[in-house]
């Protein structure tokens, strides 16, 4: 499957215990999606100032109705990390070669 655009970040936020980076909104539309997305696949972090990351999906929750799709980006990802315009795009499934390298 060729990579394809998860969504733009309109905010990030911290985990109330860890004080890390957990989650991005908008949250995915399930039925959008043109393959199913997971924890553990690929990602790249395009940010508007035109430098890239290749990362992972920490976690991914689904919504109780199953209609949207939550993700979560691990550490040592951070809030500046992620600005808000940031393209997170779907690459392979299962992490990446390389990890962070922001």
């Amino acid at each position: 499957m060729e990579p394809f655009l998860l969504l733009t970040v309109k905010a990030a936020f911290f985990g109330r215990s860890t004080r890390q980076l957990t989650s991005v909104t908008p949250a995915l539309v399930v039925r959008e999606l043109p393959c199913s997305v997971q924890a553990g696949d690929a990602i790249e972090l395009h940010r508007p100032h035109g430098t890239s990351v290749r990362t992972f999906i920490e976690r991914a929750v689904q919504s109780i109705d199953g209609n949207q799709l939550r993700i979560s980006l691990p550490s040592p990802l951070r809030i500046v990390d992620v600005p808000n315009g940031t393209e997170i795009w779907w690459i392979s499934s299962g992490k990446p070669e390389r990890g962070f390298d922001a």
